[in-house]
């Protein structure tokens, strides 16, 4: 049985991509290590997100990333540094 995964995203203005950050089988945990994320490193709440994916393997966590960096909803970096 596979088990929802979630992933903690930032968007990287350098690279102009959303980039793994951490991830955890607990959405809570997740929350928690975004809400530090941005109290370390400054990031608004537009430049993080919680990614989740139906199943836990790394191809397919990689995957969903590389399709939410394709989506142009997604592309927010454009828009935040406007």
């Amino acid at each position: 049985m596979t088990r929802k995964y979630h992933t903690l995203l930032a968007y990287d203005f350098t690279l102009k991509l959303w980039c793994i950050e951490f991830g955890d089988y607990d959405k809570e945990v997740v929350k928690q290590e975004m809400q530090d994320f941005r109290d370390s490193y400054g990031h608004k709440s537009g430049e993080v997100n919680i990614l989740t994916t139906p199943f836990d393997d790394q191809s397919t966590i990689e995957q969903y990333v590389a399709n939410f960096n394709n989506d142009p909803f997604h592309g927010i970096g454009e828009r935040i540094a406007k």
